[in-house]
């Protein structure tokens, strides 16, 4: 009779090893490989987001100035943003009660992150950039216009091209000399804004041909307006403690904050912010300059802040030829087995940019995480000074 035989004890026991060994082999190349792909996406996430976060930026931007009267009547009084603080550094309220004509785009450096319930929280160095247009909401009147003679208001072909008659709007003189271009009009109870269907009766028609019509742009508001265009801030959020308006996701590295859209209502207040770009550590805006117009653009005619007016209106529109903006944000999640090569990064150009240094985060936590420099370069197109 054939006599069978079981496996020992030793032999179990070294197969049983043997697969540990396997299993524990295995399992770290899967985690790596895990880990990895978790990387790879975020990555991807990250660079989709920045493409459209800094595409609405780019947009924002070449808007800047487009139906922005170049001349306020004497005395006129307009107002911008109502608080906080931050945000009325960017007004236009000058010394004195009377309104200066608006800057097309107006930065103040170096606020840090801001916070719309607390707000400059005191972390980093982040710049504020505020965009005025009357098109800048980017919907309904707003990208509307029309223009008028003695007795004609001008309606096009396409009805949703046409003003409605509730919609308030702002009507310019195209001017005969520079010192009268584009001036806003004024009714005949001298007030600057009425609705589309009241343009007669309040006086904005003109009671002789001028040489050309008048323009009438939509304000995108049927509400009474405070401001004779739209505007829309630029900043970084910070990290709330208030759960419902936090918006920083919790894989953001320490002391990161979202890249926001803010539009500024026309009754002052600040609306919503939109989040368009998360894990932020820094913005900056530097403007290059062409001060005595031969067309030339040199390193050193730069400029990093339009608060505090430093320029005009007019010298903003016929000097300001190029604005860089400089986005700092984290690639991917944290991954502890990599550490960032270099202990700064400089964000920005021409001797004005930011220095953010990686290491000096809470328990140096930023040294694990990936960084890039995102830039966009752009041409303002819609604040061009008439030669």
């Amino acid at each position: 009779m054939k006599q069978e035989r079981g496996f020992t004890l030793i032999e179990i026991l070294i197969v049983t090893a043997i697969m540990g060994v396997a299993l524990a082999v295995t399992s770290d190349m899967f985690l790596g490989l895990l880990n990895q792909y978790k990387q790879q996406s975020k990555l991807a996430e990250t660079n989709i987001e920045g493409i459209i976060g800094l595409e609405l930026l780019r947009q924002d931007v070449e808007r800047a100035g487009y139906g922005l009267p170049w001349v306020i009547p004497a005395n006129l009084t307009y107002s911008e943003a109502a608080s906080p603080a931050y945000a009325q550094a960017c007004n236009e309220l000058a010394p004195g009660g009377t309104s200066n004509p608006p800057r097309p785009m107006v930065t103040v450096n170096n606020v840090g992150f801001v916070d719309q319930t607390s707000g400059v929280m005191g972390i980093g160095q982040a710049d504020y950039l505020a965009i005025k247009a009357v098109n800048i909401p980017g919907s309904g009147s707003s990208q509307l216009w029309s223009y008028l003679t003695t007795s004609v208001t001008k309606t096009w072909d396409q009805p949703t091209e046409n003003l409605a008659p509730t919609d308030y709007v702002i009507v310019l003189s195209p001017g005969t000399t520079p010192a009268s271009l584009r001036t806003l009009a004024l009714g005949s109870s001298s007030q600057w804004k009425t609705t589309f269907q009241n343009l007669a009766s309040n006086g904005f028609v003109p009671a002789q041909l001028s040489p050309q019509p008048l323009f009438v742009y939509g304000l995108g508001t049927t509400a009474v307006p405070q401001m004779p265009f739209n505007r829309a801030d630029y900043y970084v959020q910070g990290p709330s403690s208030n759960p419902t308006s936090n918006l920083v996701p919790s894989l953001c590295a320490p002391n990161t904050g979202v890249l926001v859209k803010s539009v500024v209502s026309q009754d002052g207040s600040m609306g919503s912010p939109l989040p368009l770009f998360d894990c932020v550590a820094d913005l900056k805006v530097i403007f290059r300059l062409d001060r005595n117009g031969d067309g030339n653009l040199t390193p050193t005619d730069v400029l990093n802040d339009l608060s505090g007016n430093p320029l005009t209106a007019q010298q903003i529109r016929t000097q300001v030829k190029e604005v860089r903006i400089y986005v700092l944000a984290q690639e991917g999640q944290m991954d502890n087995s990599f550490t960032y090569p270099r202990p700064t990064i400089t964000v920005g150009e021409f001797g004005l940019g930011h220095t953010f240094t990686v290491g000096a985060n809470v328990n140096n936590l930023n040294v694990h995480y990936r960084w890039k420099v995102y830039t966009i370069v752009m041409s303002p197109k819609n604040m061009r000074q008439p030669q």
